[in-house]
């Protein structure tokens, strides 16, 4: 595990598991530093993903569609920043 999840105490039968699903698992939840460029990469995206909830919401009646539309926008903002933090 990286050093950030040392001072977990990692439960009974994770030392089972192979290999490469704890490598996944410690890059899925473990802190990333963000490296340099990646917070105008950051606000980049939320730029991006802020002009389009907008033209959804200008364009679409309000209702569950509309939500789900915004939800999802947020996940992708959200998939991408982490994409970003965890290369």
């Amino acid at each position: 595990m990286p050093e950030q999840a040392e001072a977990v105490t990692l439960p009974r039968g994770y030392d089972q598991l192979p290999p490469d699903l704890q490598a996944e698992i410690a890059r899925r939840f473990t802190y990333h530093p963000p490296k340099p460029g990646a917070a105008e990469a950051f606000q980049e995206i939320r730029g991006a993903a802020l002009i389009l909830a907008i033209i959804i919401c200008v364009n679409t009646p309000q209702g569950r569609e509309r939500a789900n539309a915004l939800t999802r926008l947020e996940e992708t903002v959200m998939h991408a920043n982490a994409a970003i933090a965890r290369e």
